[in-house]
């Protein structure tokens, strides 16, 4: 064959593969474009990944802080405690949460001894805030208090056994536990009432869940534990990661700029997806029915109404408290117990237009449930009163101020008002 003629059939034969490939491409990029092989994003090409970092598209795992929940382990007696070692800011210095779950940078088991009070400090955030950012406020107050009876107080310890969206029976149960390890206090202040009226319907009467459990315990207990999810997690979890090392590998390589291999790429991509989505279903199933599971509901009942309801609580709360009070007396121990303060209930805080947008929220439903329980709460305080237990309601603690005071539309106050609420605690506190 004449030369001329061997090179006319290859470059016909060059412009046809070069004519099919350019086909292939823009077909490719047609059928990219109306979404065959799933979407980019669904496929995970439309950024690179890093599989060691990529955070999982699941639920966040409680109403509350995903970070905080995080931060928190189950414990076997307490519901929960930090996760040691915790960094928390204090107002003087960074302490760290010890082995027994609490952020106090001292020792946890303190001996008593002549011309030192320590000071064992429970409660919900409110309280966990004051122990830890306002901490030299109370130690002063309590000092100065104790030194006006006439005994001599050259140290005040505070330890601070208070941990967000503590409620009780926890309070008590952490009394019963140190006491029992081996702990000695001089004085034990319980600050609550706020956690214990709203948390309740807030976050577990809507899941099943028994109202004295501890706040979000059906995010707490883990389902993965099951051996049937465990499985299908497992699976996703590798599902995942091989999508997208995949897809960063895609992303790296010279063959990222050809359609036809992004499209055969997304296929083979979108049937691993398919698959970790039928997965992902499976679990959402298997986790409803492990929900219902005993371990997550604990003993279950039933309330005529809401108002019954919170009778209940108002009762564990006042119950809790009197325990409390019993077991700091058979110890020797002095008990302090305040209703703590809070922006739903009525006529309790003049605010301005600053503070009340700040304060007052509908978000979560916090004021239905303060202006249906606490009444009943201030009526309780009375009651323990008549009882010997010595209660303090503080709800009318900032009636007089103008300032702002309240710093978020839950329950939470600024530094000003962990001054009140310190000073509040100080006159009240080891009278003679």
């Amino acid at each position: 064959m004449p030369a001329a003629s061997l090179r006319r059939i290859r470059l016909f034969r060059l412009l046809t593969a070069l004519i099919v490939v350019v086909a292939l491409e823009l077909i490719s990029l047609a059928l990219l474009t109306l979404g065959v092989g799933g979407s980019e994003r669904t496929s995970g090409l439309s950024e690179p990944v890093d599989p060691e970092t990529a955070s999982p598209s699941s639920t966040p795992l409680a109403p509350g802080s995903v970070e905080m929940l995080q931060r928190e382990v189950i414990h076997p007696y307490l519901g929960y405690v930090l996760d040691a070692p915790f960094q928390v800011r204090t107002g003087e210095s960074a302490a760290q949460g010890i082995e027994y779950g609490f952020a106090i940078d001292q020792e946890l088991f303190q001996k008593r001894q002549e011309g030192r009070l320590v000071v064992a400090l429970t409660g919900g955030s409110l309280a966990f805030s004051l122990g830890s950012r306002s901490s030299h406020l109370l130690r002063r107050e309590i000092g100065a208090a104790d030194s006006g009876t006439g005994r001599s107080v050259d140290e005040v310890v505070l330890l601070n056994l208070a941990l967000p969206g503590y409620k009780q029976p926890q309070q008590l149960m952490l009394l019963n536990y140190l006491l029992a390890l081996g702990a000695q206090f001089d004085l034990v202040v319980n600050i609550d009432g706020f956690n214990e009226i709203a948390l309740a319907p807030a976050e577990n009467l809507d899941k099943g869940v028994s109202l004295h459990f501890p706040r979000s315990w059906y995010f707490r207990v883990n389902p993965e534990l099951d051996p049937e999810i465990k499985l299908r997690v497992e699976e996703v979890a590798y599902l995942k990661r091989d999508i997208a090392q995949r897809a960063t590998r895609l992303e790296s390589s010279p063959a990222r700029y050809s359609s036809t291999w992004r499209l055969l790429y997304s296929l083979s991509l979108q049937r691993q997806a398919d698959r970790r989505n039928v997965l992902e279903s499976e679990l959402v199933a298997a986790r409803e029915q492990f929900g219902a599971a005993y371990v997550v509901t604990g003993p279950r009942k039933e309330y005529p109404d809401m108002a019954s309801m919170y009778d209940e609580l108002v009762r564990l709360w006042a119950t809790t408290s009197r325990l409390m009070h019993q077991l700091c007396t058979t110890n020797g121990i002095r008990y302090f117990h305040f209703l703590q303060p809070n922006q739903y209930v009525a006529d309790t805080k003049p605010m301005g237009d600053v503070e009340r947008r700040l304060a007052l929220s509908q978000e979560r439903g916090w004021g239905r449930f303060v202006k249906n329980g606490y009444p009943k709460l201030i009526e309780a305080v009375g009651k323990l009163q008549d009882q010997g237990v010595p209660v303090y309601d503080l709800t009318e603690l900032f009636a007089d101020v103008d300032e702002p005071i309240y710093e978020d539309g839950c329950c939470h106050i600024n530094r000003e008002g962990e001054e009140f609420l310190s000073r509040a605690i100080g006159t009240r506190v080891l009278r003679p």
